[in-house]
């Protein structure tokens, strides 16, 4: 067995496959077959290349594994698989191949590494429910512009933005990714439920007009938007933005799971509000794991919460205590979360009051929202907000 190291990083590996499977499929190479898995106990990222050869009559497969955890590659385990006696290559004929098979690799690395790309632009179709979007927006990379399309899912807005990609199909993959993320800070900034449809084709942009709504943060409004109003744009829509953006990794991470919590809780708000409670809380369970040092889920969902809205008192303490035993009593005693959904429909369970799922959508959104406004500060908790009698 040799062994060959490269030079890639994790983001490369897609390319490095596409580039391989250009620089090897050529005499005297006959097929390259690719299998992969991810061992979540070891962290380990894993691909196994198995590559026919053929000289003349005889055919021989080499084997090239690599593996990867999220620092770095490990070098390539190159190996020639026994073949029958009759298939067998001289050693002269074995060095001559694996030269030219390691001198293929050489070239697909320096390929994934430069990733000559090209630059496509997308515009995604996404629903607003009820409420049209009337401004033009630039944020980051990204432009919001309205449409005047109307389905089953609600009135259309478009996102505009670039993304560059070895080929399209690859693009399509990561930018599909991003306007799922995009649609869900979305629903969260706004309070309404904003989904992906999928990507159109390319239109001009309208001429730029933002119109502003002024925000007092928190915000615990029970109403937000009137009916069939337009959707307007906060004012401090691209200091949100900016902010969620430079998040540290981990932490954006898991901020960006809790918009997706958030947005899948608004949507099922009226059909499965015992799931879309839970949702509720544990878009607050998510982010607060990383970002408040308490022991306990419960601990941490009343400590984020109440550092975020500088709100502390007994008596709204004991209102998030009670959001979270509900919460536990959908989980624990309904079956919802425990790895299973039971055989009766979930609409059977018992209602969760439509007061008390309207008042944690409110606080929920509030404190994550007003987490973007100073994310920073949270990580080491406000002392003065902590009193001696917490439970």
């Amino acid at each position: 067995m040799s062994s060959i190291k490269i030079n890639l990083s994790l983001s490369d590996l897609p390319f490095f496959d596409k580039f391989l499977h250009q620089e090897l499929i050529k005499s005297p190479v006959e097929s390259l077959r690719v299998k992969g898995q991810y061992l979540e106990d070891l962290k380990l990222y894993e691909r196994n290349y198995e590559i026919q050869v053929k000289k003349g009559e005889r055919k021989v497969e080499i084997q090239i594994k690599l593996t990867a955890k999220s620092d770095k590659i490990n070098p390539l385990k190159i190996s020639i698989k026994s073949p029958a006696p009759k298939s067998e290559l001289s050693e002269k004929e074995m060095h001559e191949i694996l030269d030219i098979i390691v001198s293929r690799i050489k070239e697909a690395e320096k390929s994934a590494i430069k990733k000559p790309m090209k630059t496509y632009e997308f515009e995604a179709r996404l629903s607003s429910d009820i409420y049209p979007l009337r401004s033009t927006v630039e944020f980051g990379k990204y432009k919001i512009v309205s449409s005047e399309k109307k389905d089953t899912q609600g009135l259309e807005f478009k996102l505009k933005f670039t993304e560059e990609g070895i080929d399209k199909d690859f693009a399509t993959t990561d930018a599909t990714i991003e306007a799922k993320i995009v649609a869900a800070w979305l629903t969260l900034i706004f309070s309404i439920n904003v989904v992906f449809k999928g990507f159109s084709e390319i239109t001009a942009d309208p001429k730029v007009v933002t119109h502003y709504e002024t925000i007092k943060r928190p915000d615990l409004r029970p109403i937000k938007h009137s009916f069939a109003r337009e959707l307007k744009i906060p004012r401090d829509f691209i200091k949100l933005w900016n902010n969620f953006d430079s998040l540290p990794p981990k932490i954006k991470e898991a901020f960006v799971s809790s918009c997706m919590c958030y947005q899948v809780a608004m949507e099922l708000r009226y059909t499965y509000p015992a799931l879309s409670y839970q949702l509720f809380v544990t878009a607050i369970e998510v982010i607060a794991n990383k970002t408040v040092s308490f022991v306990g889920v419960q601990r941490r969902f009343i400590e984020f919460i109440c550092i975020n809205l500088s709100k502390s008192d007994k008596k709204f303490r004991s209102q998030l205590q009670d959001c979270y035993s509900l919460r536990s009593s959908v989980v624990h005693e309904k079956g919802v979360g425990l790895r299973f959904i039971p055989l009766f429909d979930i609409r059977s369970f018992e209602l969760i009051p439509a007061g008390k799922l309207w008042t944690l959508e409110i606080i929920v959104n509030a404190a994550l929202i007003n987490f973007l406004e100073n994310p920073f500060e949270i990580v080491t908790v406000k002392k003065d907000l902590l009193s001696n009698n917490h439970t």
